[in-house]
């Protein structure tokens, strides 16, 4: 599998863990929204880029930021755009999916 090939993977994973469950401030949370880290097992809920820390890849990790970055139009963090107290749910997965889009253009 190509390295390109394996952050979308990441990609898609982490969407996954966001839809199950997401949260704002923290990384991760358990089901009672109390933090975790978010390699506990306990971590039930992930923000933005919590979901992405699961990656175990560095490398893969950092260029699935790059495609989050990119899809909040390259300004900014992932945390504090996740952390914005308009953001909901939904629009993390919207922008899960526009990095994933992008992910896939950048496939040669």
């Amino acid at each position: 599998m190509t390295q390109q090939e394996q952050v979308i993977d990441a990609l898609v994973r982490a969407r996954g863990l966001v839809e199950r469950g997401w949260c704002q401030g923290l990384h991760a949370t358990d089901s009672d929204g109390r933090p975790v880290f978010w390699r506990d097992h306990r971590a039930e809920r992930y923000c933005a880029i919590g979901a992405i820390y699961t990656t175990p890849d560095p490398r893969v990790r950092m260029r699935c930021v790059v495609h989050l970055r990119k899809a909040i139009g390259g300004e900014g963090d992932v945390s504090g755009w996740n952390d914005a107290p308009e953001r909901t749910q939904a629009d993390v997965l919207a922008l899960y999916d526009r990095a994933i889009a992008l992910a896939r253009e950048a496939t040669p």
